[in-house]
């Protein structure tokens, strides 16, 4: 956990993501005098669920799936026709997303066959991984080093997590230029995606300062380049 007065340089470790909407579709019935007659949406949803946590590691590294968001049925005494899931699959790199996602695709079609459902899978956002640039970071290094409400520079980091920035980074990197993510330290009750979160709102102005000491640093240093 960063603290406020802490800049990291650059931040590495990005898990390249990819969120889905897999929805199920079976057949009703009564679930007391006809359970035969239907085909169980959440019984299918289930197994899925189950299933998505069963995908193997990759040994190239690290990967993540999560079943965020389920949900089904009617009532108690009617076998449900319809489910849901809300999930996502990640990878330290593209790739190792893409081998995720293509094995969690294969699970949940595989759930609904297994209970004689269908099943609609959609792919919803994604973002890349990346790789902060050196030239980069040591220009947020110093300038973070400079300021005076900066009390430690940490010159690179891992966030462990994904950022749809990671598609700016790449873009200019495709094109020949340098990119680096910049952490930002604050200090927060409850940690991330808790009821408790919130913000040391001083590191706002501070962030702010050392985003564009280094823009005018990077400025000066290229002018009158043109290459």
């Amino acid at each position: 956990m960063r603290f406020s007065g802490e800049i990291v340089a650059g931040m590495n470790g990005f898990l390249a993501v990819s969120h889905f909407e897999a929805r199920f579709t079976g057949t009703p019935a009564h679930a007391g005098a006809h359970p035969n007659r239907g085909a169980n949406a959440v019984q299918a949803m289930a197994t899925a669920v189950g299933n998505l946590y069963g995908i193997a590691r990759h040994g190239d590294g690290t990967t993540r799936v999560n079943a965020g968001e389920v949900a089904g049925g009617t009532a108690s005494n009617i076998i449900p026709e319809d489910a849901f899931i809300h999930g996502e699959v990640r990878g330290e790199t593209t790739e190792l997303m893409e081998y995720t996602r293509e094995r969690a695709e294969q699970v949940v079609e595989s759930a609904a066959a297994m209970h004689d459902c269908e099943v609609a899978l959609e792919r919803g956002g994604e973002a890349p991984s990346a790789t902060s640039d050196e030239a980069v970071v040591e220009h947020v290094a110093a300038v973070a080093g400079d300021h005076e409400g900066v009390d430690s520079v940490v010159k690179w980091g891992e966030i462990g997590a994904s950022e749809d920035a990671t598609y700016l980074m790449r873009r200019v990197q495709e094109h020949g230029g340098d990119a680096a993510f910049v952490g930002i330290g604050t200090d927060h009750p409850g940690g991330h995606h808790t009821a408790t979160f919130d913000v040391d709102e001083r590191s706002l102005s501070l962030g702010v300062d050392v985003l564009t000491g280094t823009v005018r640093r990077l400025a000066e240093q290229y002018r009158g380049r043109t290459d």
